[in-house]
């Protein structure tokens, strides 16, 4: 018998006499689980600073528009992964709230 073959046989042996040996190295453990409650820096709950974060970010960029939303303004990969990157120029420019 080839060595090669002995030792693939000795590794499915050790894989089924000692299967927590195995699967203990695929094991996750998570410090901190995640749980309701305050954000670090606000007063309100996690879910509701979630909602309020998304409702501005999908929010018309102009009173006189509702397209596009303010998180359509954003740089794009072309505006910012190029040689000179920049901000795109401001085509509907925000009217204060």
């Amino acid at each position: 018998m080839s060595r090669c073959v002995l030792v693939i046989i000795l590794e499915l042996v050790i894989i089924l006499v000692e299967p927590n040996q195995v699967t203990a190295q695929n094991e996750l453990a998570v410090a901190v689980p995640a749980r309701a409650g305050s954000v670090e820096g606000e007063r309100e709950n996690s879910d509701a600073f979630i909602w309020r974060l998304f409702t501005s970010l999908a929010a018309p960029a102009s009173k006189s528009a509702a397209s596009p939303v303010i998180f359509e303004t954003w740089a794009s990969d072309d505006d910012t992964f190029n040689v000179n990157p920049q901000w795109p120029a401001n085509k509907c420019a925000r009217e204060a709230a």
